[in-house]
């Protein structure tokens, strides 16, 4: 990612993971915390007992905290905060690079950084909320949508390059995005097939209609073939090979999660247009001011914004 304001970008986040980390740790006296599903790594050698991206940074920091487990907590959660940050950051600036000039970038990235970091669903659920959606596959996704933002505006008007790092890092991106956990892995994957695919029937309609984009899908085809297509497949293997494991030799295991899952997300709340505007969740329910989101004609109509924005960058 070749940006121009990189160090700020690094700084943002440097910051950032500073006092959020720090605000944990505050809020937590310092004690170790359970992060959701994910255990906890205590050596470097928990990545090899399951090489996922859950495991690369919380294994990298035990390696350099000389077993003091509480260190490795803190360093590892520092990082994925850090990394967090910045893939919020590289998706504004990606989506509204065409809209601001580079000093309100600066800021609208700030913005982007401290807007994902407060979990509005602290307000209920205290420290524990506030760590839900900072992982290392949280930072790849991130960086998967601000690179498909990338190649779309390649595709579509040409104004932006597209290029070979851009697309091993895609690549790298969408490994880095596959979480081991059954549920989450099949969340993402359909994510980001579903962007692929909406962007293929734009570039598909385009090409039929103009010789120009012809051109520039053939300038990009081979960087995607060559460059992300292998790196991806390479690095989704693993997990992928879980969950099928998981599928074919523990269908009660499956059968289970799917169970509680119905009951965690109920079907009147977690539809496709709910997830398009970015609340799908059950767990916004608990919100005090959830409500309007669901009943105030225009609230709704203000979430709209958001996927329209994001299509409209498209056209350039």
């Amino acid at each position: 990612m070749n940006d121009p304001d990189r160090r700020i970008q690094w700084m943002i986040s440097g910051i950032s993971a500073l006092w959020f980390t720090a605000l944990i740790a505050f809020w937590a006296h310092g004690g170790l915390l359970y992060r959701i599903d994910f255990p906890g790594v205590y050596s470097i050698g928990g990545f090899f007992f399951a090489p996922t991206p859950d495991y690369i940074i919380p294994s990298l920091a035990a390696g350099v905290s000389f077993g003091n487990i509480y260190f490795a907590q803190y360093l590892s959660f520092f990082w994925d905060v850090f990394l967090c940050t910045l893939g919020a950051q590289l998706l504004a600036r990606e989506l509204f690079r065409t809209s601001f000039s580079s000093s309100q970038l600066i800021g609208l990235q700030a913005l982007a950084a401290t807007l994902y970091l407060i979990e509005p669903y602290g307000v209920t659920w205290g420290f524990y909320a506030l760590m839900l959606n900072v992982f290392l596959y949280n930072a790849a996704f991130f960086l998967v949508m601000a690179l498909l933002v990338r190649l779309g505006r390649c595709l579509v008007t040409g104004k932006q390059a597209f290029r070979w790092g851009d697309a091993i890092w895609l690549g790298v991106g969408v490994g880095l995005a596959s979480p081991s956990s059954f549920p989450n892995l099949v969340r993402t994957l359909l994510l980001i097939g579903l962007a692929l695919g909406i962007l293929a029937t734009v570039v598909l309609a385009l090409v039929v209609t103009s010789r120009a984009h012809r051109s520039l899908v053939r300038k990009a085809a081979p960087k995607f073939t060559v460059g992300t297509v292998p790196v991806a497949a390479a690095l989704v293997a693993y997990p992928v090979w879980l969950f099928l494991r998981t599928l074919l030799f523990e269908p009660g295991a499956v059968a289970a999660i799917a169970a509680k899952n119905s009951v965690i997300l109920p079907n009147s709340f977690a539809t496709l247009p709910n997830v398009v505007r970015l609340f799908g969740r059950s767990n916004f329910l608990a919100l005090p001011y959830a409500q309007l989101y669901v009943s105030n004609p225009a609230v709704i109509a203000g979430t709209w914004l958001w996927p329209i924005r994001f299509f409209r960058i498209l056209g350039g």
